[in-house]
This record gives structure tokens, C-alpha cells and sequence, in this order.
């Protein structure tokens, strides 16, 4: 006769939905869970709690990738840019050092504003293609909820991308595995 506890899988992972009522903790540990538990997680993740909690998840992962990236990639530009900015011929570089930073602090604001508003529809159209290809593959599917939370849930691939040129081999790596 064997013993119940036998049976039970020996790594069990208590999936709680990220919350907004704690968004740090909770933000941290689902992610920590998604990188080194992501079976675990997307088994026990639940299919219908509401879109809310999903879609702040992601919203959060891609304005992180947002920030980080536009940070690392003007850097990396002012680095390149602003000793040639004010030298050569008159015409080859019209903007001062000082108009340069405001330009690029005026795109990074913008980006800022605009981000979440696309991440939110991308969110919602993406899931929307995921889940026309599961409906088109796999008959029993548990509806689009489901697939927009899994989704969503994937958008900690984003952060990855933050990170110029490996970031992106990776965000789509991980994407596609899950």
C-alpha cells in the first residue's frame, strides 16, 4: 500500500496572483516564482480571478523594460554623441550638449506617458492572437481570461529586454519556451 504523500509532487508552489494590495512583495515573489519555478506557476495559476491583477503585472514589467532600456540606451548614446556634440563644422551637429540632454529628457518622458497606455492594449490584442491560434489548435481551451492572464503573466520577459542587444535574444527565448 503506498503512502499519500508519495504521490504528492515534491515540489509544491502556493501560486498567489500578483497583488496590488501588497505590489513590492508581491511583484518580487512572482517573479521569483515565473524565472525559477514557471511550470509550477502557470499550472497552478488560477483562470478566472479578473484581468486587474495580470495586467498590472505586465503593465509594471514593461514600463521597468521601458525605463531601464531608454536609460541604458541614452546613455549609451550620450556616451557616443555628446563629445562630438559642439565640434566639427558648422551644420554637422546643430544641437548644443545642454539641447541634446532635454531633447532626450523630453523623449523619456514621453515614452513614460505613452508606454502603459500601449502596453494595456498590446496586453489585451496579444492575448487575443495567442487565444485565436489555442482556439484554433486546441478545441478545449478555458477561454480568454486564461490565455490574457498567461500573457500577461509572460511579460517578465520584458525586463530582459531592457538589457540592449542580449536582452532581446532572451525576452524572445523566454516568450517562446513559455
Amino acid at each position: 500500500m503506498t503512502d499519500s504523500s508519495d504521490m504528492e509532487p515534491r515540489c509544491q508552489v502556493a501560486v498567489n496572483d500578483f497583488s496590488l494590495r501588497e505590489p513590492v512583495g508581491s511583484f518580487i515573489e512572482t517573479c521569483r516564482l515565473l524565472v525559477t519555478r514557471p511550470v509550477q506557476f502557470y499550472s497552478g495559476l488560477p483562470t478566472r480571478d479578473g484581468y486587474r491583477n495580470p495586467l498590472a503585472f505586465g503593465m509594471i514589467c514593461v514600463m521597468i523594460a521601458t525605463i531601464v532600456g531608454t536609460v541604458l540606451g541614452f546613455g549609451l548614446q550620450a556616451l557616443v554623441l555628446l563629445p562630438v556634440i559642439g565640434q566639427g563644422s558648422a551644420g554637422e551637429f546643430p544641437f548644443t550638449a545642454a539641447t541634446a540632454v532635454l531633447v532626450l529628457l523630453g523623449v523619456f518622458i514621453a515614452l513614460i506617458v505613452i508606454t502603459p497606455i500601449f502596453a494595456a492594449i498590446g496586453l489585451f490584442v496579444g492575448a487575443g492572437i495567442y487565444h485565436l491560434s489555442v482556439m484554433l489548435l486546441i478545441r478545449e481551451n478555458m477561454g480568454y481570461q486564461a490565455t490574457f492572464r498567461a500573457a500577461a503573466y509572460a511579460s517578465i520577459a520584458q525586463i530582459a529586454s531592457a538589457v540592449p542587444v542580449v536582452g532581446i535574444f532572451g525576452m524572445f527565448l523566454y516568450m517562446f519556451l513559455l
